[in-house]
């Protein structure tokens, strides 16, 4: 039989490694950094975003090839798909396909539809910008119907849709010292103004649930490449907004 002394020697020697092994993940832990930031245009996940752009794409190729019905078909299954609007160029051209069906009508409720929906979104940091954006072009585009919207010409060498800019390099945010040791996370959301070129010109703060996360933040939101903002094919200035997390990693 052990004796009650054996047995707490090993109790001893178990709670030693347990704690051996806790301080080393718990230095694991505090040698991560910020979760990689990423730019939010409409919470839709990246296959979300490549499924409503093949179905774009798809539908935009049987308008040039004048496949009208084929076309009005598979822009609806793309609005249907794109809550978001990120392709919102596709009721212009759902609106031309019944125009050059001779259904006025059926067109004119598609931009009144467009309006209704872009109306609808949630307005909140992340699509402030683009909702203001979408909500004029739908506006003038309705406006001049049935002319078709001159932007969107092929023959004046612009593509059928915007292409927003995505982060190409991205800089780290330091963690706080003080954070890391109390175990503090956070989010802040940065506004950038990027030029022509994905260049970062300038940062602001918009918000933070975490003062001492939003020097870290605009610090190294300035040092990001991004690829430029390209309005129907033209590379334009524009502002975005930046949403950081700061988590504490895992081992």
């Amino acid at each position: 039989m052990y004796s009650n002394k054996y047995y707490l020697s090993h109790i001893a020697v178990f709670i030693i490694l347990c704690c051996i092994v806790s301080s080393c993940l718990f230095q694991g832990t505090f040698k991560g950094q910020a979760n990689s930031p990423s730019l939010l245009y409409s919470g839709q996940s990246k296959e979300d975003h490549a499924r409503i752009d093949t179905v774009f794409k798809a539908a935009y190729r049987a308008f040039e090839n004048k496949e009208y019905v084929r076309a009005v078909e598979l822009f609806t299954q793309h609005n249907e798909l794109d809550t978001a609007l990120m392709n919102y160029e596709s009721y212009a051209f759902m609106a031309e396909c019944y125009h050059r069906m001779d259904q006025k009508e059926q067109g004119e409720r598609v931009y009144k539809e467009a309006l209704l929906k872009n109306s609808q979104r949630p307005k909140d940091m992340n699509t402030i910008y683009f909702s203001t954006l979408r909500s004029q072009e739908l506006a003038s585009w309705r406006s001049n119907y049935p002319a078709f919207p001159e932007v969107l010409k092929k023959e004046n060498g612009f593509l059928p849709y915007d292409e927003w800019p995505v982060a190409v390099y991205k800089k780290e945010p330091v963690y706080p010292d003080s954070a890391l040791h109390s175990g503090m996370e956070g989010d802040v959301f940065v506004k950038a103004l990027i030029d022509e070129y994905g260049t970062v010109l300038s940062v602001s703060f918009l918000k933070s649930n975490e003062k001492l996360f939003e020097a870290p933040a605009l610090n190294a939101v300035e040092q990001w490449k991004f690829s430029p903002f390209k309005k129907k094919g033209i590379r334009t200035k524009m502002e975005i907004t930046v949403p950081l997390k700061f988590r504490i990693s895992q081992p």
